[in-house]
């Protein structure tokens, strides 16, 4: 059945075993009605063609139509479809590097799709995508997340790794590993892109998920992934065109391309699933938390326009799911981010199943309201990773001014441990009179005085 399902999964205690409370995890998964149908269309043969295709292809839950441009204007292996309802049939459109003149018969078949319909849209970047595909103020070039300059600024070629922002390292498309802290690592060990569409920046209520390290537009790091909602649908932009690097330079380098497929994976799936025409959109950061985890929420409010509402009252009330008169309610704060987002935090949570509510009011108007679920599971986070974590120690020690020795290399750290010389000085007074010594002594010393004055016939 589709839909969002929770899963627990318990194994049996092991003799000895020590930490019990990790034999069990609950998680939830979103289970789809069928498989998604996903179209491609293509300028012309290149790598991130062939790699990204045989990517969907070897997805169970992916079934695939890809186009490629002639020069004369069709298309091959297929054309593209004429009705309207024809396109209502996909889930998600790939826009590959393809000027919006090959396209425009179509435009605005694809702008309902993704406005009405609200289906998915990936636009990859390339020679011939962008600005430089001459999308710049077209229907289809109106629906991205990025500004589409008029002029043409060309690509910026040179190796650079996209740099994650903070919405991007808990962004569902881009965790490359269940784990946050795998997943940052995973980015790091990425083979390096070669180039970039110059784009300008990310419009207003868009969430850039990766920067280019160094480029600059208009004052503000130049965005390399970004995605937003665009009527019904979402968008998502990607603005290098070398990907495919991400699969096979990982094998050159004795890695796999679990990242690349991860990615595309998550791409897939983020942009296929539909919210509706909703005001108010608020989320937990999680669908399941260990014991003892703050819950952090996460909202955007905008218009039936889709732009952003500020300075609104949106309020937040989480109840127990075992207990429906034990409520906590919160207020949201808007976000430093903007662009319509607000935030909010609740601590101590009990284990359970939860559900929250939100209601955002504009003078005195109710605009936009949502509702959603979460659970605390039983086991303690510190539970999660038992083993060692060196990477935890090794700031803990930094920050102390000391450094972090795993057990192999005690040794070393007493050899290396400077103790310096102390001296000690310790002063203790003693009352001479009140101890019993000094009365021996007074009765001994009167004692030999009378031995001796007796011996010498003394009185």
């Amino acid at each position: 059945v589709d839909g969002v399902r929770q899963y627990s999964i318990t194994i049996p205690d092991q003799v000895g075993e020590v930490v019990l409370q990790n034999n069990s995890r609950s998680f939830s998964m979103k289970v789809l009605k069928t498989k998604l149908s996903v179209l491609y269309i293509e300028g012309s043969p290149r790598s991130d063609l062939t790699f990204l295709k045989q990517t969907l292809l070897r997805d169970p839950n992916v079934e695939l139509t890809s186009v490629i441009s002639n020069p004369d204007g069709s298309f091959y292996p297929m054309s593209l479809p004429d009705e309207r309802s024809d396109w209502l049939t996909y889930d998600l459109v790939i826009l590959g590097s393809i000027p919006f003149s090959q396209i425009q018969p179509w435009g605005a078949h694809i702008v309902h799709f993704v406005e009405q319909k609200g289906g998915g849209l990936i636009a990859l970047g390339g020679p011939k995508s962008f600005e430089l595909g001459g999308y710049a103020g077209t229907p289809v070039g109106n629906m991205m997340p990025v500004k589409i300059p008029e002029i043409n600024r060309g690509l910026l070629e040179g190796l650079y790794l996209p740099t994650l922002t903070a919405d991007g390292k808990a962004h569902a498309i881009t965790r490359l590993h269940n784990s946050a802290t795998a997943s940052a690592q995973q980015w790091t060990e990425l083979p390096p892109l070669t180039g970039i569409n110059q784009v300008g920046p990310a419009k207003p209520g868009a969430t850039v998920l990766a920067v280019h390290p160094t480029w600059k537009i208009e004052g503000s790091d130049a965005p390399v992934l970004a995605v937003h909602r665009y009527g019904l649908g979402k968008v998502l932009s990607i603005a290098t065109y070398d990907l495919w690097r991400w699969d096979l330079m990982m094998w050159g380098s004795g890695g796999t391309n679990a990242a690349y497929v991860r990615f595309w994976s998550n791409a897939v799936r983020w942009l296929t699933t539909r919210e509706g025409n909703k005001r108010l959109r608020i989320s937990s950061d999680k669908s399941v938390f260990g014991n003892g985890e703050p819950v952090s929420f996460a909202g955007q409010l905008h218009d039936d326009t889709f732009r952003p509402i500020e300075n609104a009252d949106v309020r937040l009330t989480v109840t127990p799911q075992t207990d429906q008169t034990r409520r906590i309610a919160l207020m949201m704060n808007s976000s430093s981010k903007g662009s319509g987002r607000y935030q909010s935090m609740v601590r101590h949570l009990e284990a359970g199943k939860y559900t929250f509510a939100a209601e955002a009011v504009k003078d005195g108007q109710v605009i936009g309201t949502d509702a959603g679920a979460f659970e605390i599971g039983d086991s303690a986070q510190e539970y999660v990773r038992t083993g060692m974590n060196s990477e935890l120690l090794t700031r803990l020690s930094e920050k102390t001014g000391g450094r972090f020795y795993p057990i192999n290399e005690s040794q070393q750290m007493v050899s290396e441990m400077k103790v310096p010389n102390l001296q000690i000085s310790e002063t203790t007074d003693v009352r001479i009179w009140d101890h019993p010594i000094s009365l021996i002594l007074l009765v001994a010393v009167l004692a030999m005085e009378w031995f001796i004055r007796r011996r010498h016939g003394l009185t």
